[in-house]
């Protein structure tokens, strides 16, 4: 029996679709006589962020041939930041700003492995 190549052939499939709605809240305070301010925002993420992706490939050594094909959603998202400044003159205000994210996402993947195959 011959020794066969080595190599890998595959091929590689990608597609992504995006929509998105959104709304967003957010209010700052300033304190007297210190100027300290404190801020806080929220928003919010409908989505329709979609995308699959398919692969195929043979290991001709051993004569498989497999696939692999994904997919992935995230269904909405949104944010909570808070904030806090302290203004220097009129026109500059460092700040710190923190928060987290949330959301939704689906996931599935397939994974096919087929072989060996004999002529």
């Amino acid at each position: 029996m011959a020794m066969q190549n080595m190599a890998f052939a595959s091929a590689f499939t990608e597609n992504a679709a995006l929509y998105r709605q959104s709304a967003g809240s957010g209010y700052n305070w300033q304190r007297q006589p210190s100027g300290l301010v404190i801020g806080a925002a929220a928003d919010f993420q409908g989505s329709g962020v979609d995308g699959n992706t398919t692969t195929t490939g043979s290991t001709p050594v051993f004569n498989f041939v497999n696939s692999a094909t994904s997919e992935q959603n995230l269904n909405w998202f949104g944010t909570l930041r808070g904030r806090v400044g302290v203004p220097i003159g009129d026109r500059f205000m460092p700040f710190v700003s923190g928060g987290l994210a949330y959301g939704e996402t689906d996931a599935s993947a397939n994974v096919a492995l087929k072989g060996p195959r004999y002529h």
